[in-house]
């Protein structure tokens, strides 16, 4: 991750026979910290247990994703759009 943090999170759903994304593309860092690790396993929405030995498991990764371009395309429509600078404070108009 280190040499090539360059990633993409893409989010896929469906309303009726249409589908659409979310896609987040940017840099991502491990997050190593235990308290946000631990956090983040509590939030999820199925236990990690089943996989993992918990938060603390050198073999479960977490990234966080610095975004740097965020678009979304609803079911249905014919295209993303570009919503970075909706999402993103601080992002040039």
């Amino acid at each position: 991750m280190a040499a090539h943090p360059e990633v993409a999170a893409l989010v896929m759903f469906r309303k009726g026979d249409d589908s659409g994304y979310l896609r987040i593309c940017g840099r991502a860092e491990p997050v190593d910290d235990y308290a946000e690790r631990k956090r983040i396993a509590d939030a999820a929405a199925f236990s990690l247990e089943y996989r993992w030995k918990g938060a603390s498991d050198p073999n479960l990764s977490f990234v966080r994703i610095a975004p740097e371009r965020i678009e979304y395309m609803r079911p249905g429509d014919d295209g993303a759009k570009d919503v970075t600078v909706d999402l993103l404070p601080g992002v040039a108009k």
